[in-house]
């Protein structure tokens, strides 16, 4: 996969997009339409009068290179206005104009300033100048503002001693999927667990837990209610590993990242439209203001989207509309604001999800061209979110960052009812092929959920040993309130399997909703925390961490119109400690230990907490380039533990009372995983990905079972544009995904192994416009791609994956 920005090595930091802190490197952005093919390729070129460094970091990100330059070369100084028709040599010499300053090629698209009459071979740090170029980093970083899973410390991903999957706006959507967020099971050891189509936002585990999806490196609860619209994404990222010392209470595996789309340096405005077979139509603008009403401090970027998603069933359908405005205020030499708002309204008639034997297979009785995704309900979910980060830099090496945000949830829910399994407690005899009969559900649901965050930090930079070491700390708080209302009228039918065939909406407009309290349910979580990136020499760099963590919860239970309250709190301190280490110029080794906890509420016989279930991960790893970037990778082998685990105590079960619990040591996920992209020849990329996971239980026991995880899982995209000749600018690839069977112990069936194929086919028509055409799931495999639960039950939602799609796409820029 392509990547859209990078940051170059240990000395030799990004500038970032607000001309600040002591910054020596400008890094690629978006490549745009206007990128040169060649240094010689001559263009219109339009550069106001102002800061050089200003104008350097436009032409990095217009023209998709990357520009090394020290900051005690070009800071404080200034270009005049000018505008020509100008190659790529001659626009850097006419910004150096009147300097004593000149500019070389490292390689295809890496340049560096230097005094004129300098060795060009070696940097103002005595470094060699072609190993910086093999080590330009694989990720996009947003200047000052932590949006990304790496900004809190200033620590290149090259130097992370952690796993971390990347993937850009550009290669999401040359995958083309209808839900971008559907890329994510293309990284290894990533998978879909619960697939809420109600809401448009499915839920992952990463290496076979539970994963946390965030929004600009925050936690934010509802993660079916409350994620950003795809429109406002940037990229996703995927931290591998416990990451309690950046989050609080998360589980082991990995925490997912949607990094949003902050304001440019330069004015763009781009539109996508694109529609299937089925009758789907989406549009999305990106529209981007430097410079905003003529004010060189204020920049503005408005993206937004509207969805109106068709099915294969007739029935089913999602409406989205979403709009986000985001304001840049560059408030002096060293304060810059970021504001913006967030709103997303989603109308859905959901899929009912696909009644199966307790064995997994479809009862016959179902043609699964007519039956699959019957709508069960009339939803609505409105979202409105607001945040803020300030940063500021004083003293030359402190720098203060204050985020915040708060966001709100409405969902309401209008005849919600569905088809179940039927093996459950559901109040029906349950069906079986002996008995092929089934009830449906039906009720209403007003659903309102609060969130706050604020978070405050301090980072100290300081020269240890001649290498800049960075120390951070810092305290947060967040909170969430959900108040859930329902009206619940009992079961329908029951229907004989041979007659379901058609939707059910129970007993709308016959009975008018009568809401009554169901719950509500608090959390609060206090933390302080301290990272350190400490760097004793070129080489080698140790980052590490502390956590302290206070998480309360309370819930109140209104069944039967009596209030029950349930309250909890449990603290907890985490560490992580890595260290990594350049092998080759363009290779380097990682080793790290990190840990984890996820509250538990319940209690002992004694009437003792149980305290939090802890995770802990052990991994090493290697990561780097090979032959002057023709493999880029990264190679990990991991073993996570997951001890102190809550499960019954066998000497009080009765029945369905269960009301104390023990602890264990339960389980270990170990495995390795692999990815790299190759580049064989100019226009051709090729990504190819692998995992391999083993869950075992460290204790025997009938109360702990593992979620439903392929133990193999790969994929493998190619993307070729064609350099010459008449089909100039054609481009056309496709993948192939592959996800081993899946056992559910919960329910003793198999979820089948499945290999999907997809293909795409591209043109630029001009420089502005181009088409795509994207074929997903090419051979058509109908396979179960969710079970409704994470445990791997089938609770009523399972989902069978996307059948075969054609997507057209039409991009234009402006």
């Amino acid at each position: 996969m392509k990547h859209t920005l990078s940051n170059a090595s240990n000395h030799v930091t990004q500038i970032n997009f607000r001309k600040k802190i002591a910054a020596t490197a400008i890094a690629t952005v978006l490549s745009t339409s206007l990128a040169f093919a060649n240094a010689d390729m001559q263009v219109d070129v339009s550069v106001p009068a102002g800061s050089l460094s200003k104008a350097i970091v436009s032409i990095a990100q217009q023209y998709d290179v990357t520009i090394v330059a020290p900051d005690a070369l070009i800071l404080g100084l200034n270009t005049t206005e000018f505008a020509d028709k100008i190659s790529l040599d001659a626009l850097f010499q006419r910004l150096l104009d009147g300097t004593d300053l000149s500019i070389v090629q490292l390689d295809e698209k890496i340049y560096k300033v230097q005094k004129t009459g300098t060795d060009s071979s070696t940097s103002t740090d005595g470094k060699n100048d072609s190993v910086l170029a093999e080590n330009v980093e694989i990720i996009e970083v947003i200047g000052e503002f932590q949006q990304s899973l790496v900004d809190r410390l200033p620590i290149k991903p090259q130097e992370l001693p952690f796993t971390l999957d990347t993937i850009g706006r550009d290669d999401i959507d040359i995958r083309g999927f209808i839900r971008p967020i559907d890329v994510l099971d293309t990284f290894p050891n990533v998978q879909i667990s619960i697939d809420t189509l109600g809401s448009g936002t499915p839920l992952f585990l990463v290496r076979g837990f539970e994963a946390p999806v965030l929004i600009d490196n925050r936690l934010v609860e509802a993660r079916d209610l409350a994620q950003p619209d795809s429109s406002f994404v940037e990229r996703y990222e995927v931290l591998k590993g416990p990451a309690s010392i950046a989050l609080g209470p998360v589980s082991g595996g990995g925490v997912i990242n949607a990094v949003t789309k902050s304001p440019r340096d330069f004015t763009f405005t781009t539109l996508n439209v694109s529609g299937d077979q089925f009758g789907t139509f989406i549009a999305e603008l990106d529209w981007n203001v430097a410079e905003a009403l003529g004010n060189d401090a204020l920049d503005f970027r408005l993206s937004g989207g509207y969805r109106d998603f068709e099915f294969d069933p007739e029935e089913q359908d999602r409406k989205e509309f979403a709009l986000r405005p985001v304001i840049v205020f560059d408030i002096g030499s060293d304060t810059i604001v970021k504001t913006s708002v967030g709103y997303k309204n989603t109308d859905i008639k959901p899929n009912v999800g696909f009644p199966l034997y307790s064995d997994g297979s479809v009862p016959e009785e179902f043609d699964t061209d007519t039956f699959f995704g019957l709508a069960s309900a009339y939803i609505e979910v409105e979202d409105i979110g607001f945040d803020a980060q300030l940063t500021h830099s004083f003293l030359d090496n402190l720098r203060l960052v204050a985020r915040g945000a708060v966001q709100s949830t409405d969902l309401n829910a209008v005849d919600r009812n569905g088809l179940y399994n039927y093996t459950y407690n559901d109040g029906g005899p349950g069906a079986s092929r002996s008995n092929p009969v089934g009830y449906s559900y039906s009720q209403t649901n007003n659903i309102d959920r609060d969130n706050e965050f604020f978070d405050v930090q301090l980072l100290y930079s300081l020269d240890l040993l001649g290498q800049e070491s960075n120390i951070v700390v810092g305290g947060s708080y967040r909170t969430s309130e959900t108040a859930s209302d329902q009206s619940f009228y009992g079961a329908i039918g029951p229907f004989a399997f041979s007659n379901i065939d058609e939707p059910r909406f129970g007993v709308i407009g016959q009975i008018d909703p009568a809401f009554v309290r169901d719950q509500v349910f608090t959390e609060d979580l206090w933390s302080l925390y301290s990272e350190f990136a400490l760097r004793t020499n070129s080489w080698l760099s140790v980052v590490g961490g502390v956590r302290y963590d206070d998480f309360e919860n309370s819930n109140i239970n209104f069944a039967d119109n009596d209030p029950v309250l349930s309250t909890s709190e449990e603290t907890a301190t985490t560490y992580r400690l890595g260290a990594s280490a350049r092998i080759t110029s363009s290779i380097t080794g990682f080793i790290s230990y990190a840990e984890a906890f996820v509250p538990q509420s319940r209690i002992r016989s004694n009437n003792e907490a149980v305290g939090p279930e802890l995770l802990t991960n052990y991994e090493i790893g290697l990561k780097g380039n090979i032959s002057n970037g023709l493999v880029v990778f990264s190679a990990s082998v991991f073993q996570t533990d997951r001890t102190n685990v809550a499960v019954d105590d066998p000497a009080f079960i009765d029945g369905f009372f269960r009301p104390f619990a023990v602890t264990i040591d339960a389980q270990r996920n170990e495995g390795f995983e692999i990815t790299s992209e190759l580049t064989l020849f100019d226009g051709l990329t090729i990504s190819a990905n692998y995992g391999y996971i083993k869950q075992r239980l460290l204790e025997n026991t009938e109360n702990v079972f593992f979620v439903p995880f392929p133990e193999n899982q790969a994929s493998v995209f190619s993307d070729y544009t064609i350099q010459t000749g008449f089909l100039k600018g054609l481009r056309l690839g496709g993948g192939v995904r592959y996800f081993s069977s899946r056992i559910s112990e919960v329910e003793t069936f198999d979820f089948p192994s499945v290999t999907l194929f997809d293909g795409f086919l591209g043109f630029d028509i001009n420089e502005t416009t181009s088409i795509q055409l994207n074929v997903l799931n090419l051979t058509d495999e109908q396979y179960l791609e969710t079970g409704g639960t994470t445990d791997g039950s089938l609770g009523g939602q399972q989902q069978f994956g996307t059948p075969m799609t054609f997507r057209l796409s039409l991009r234009a820029e402006f």
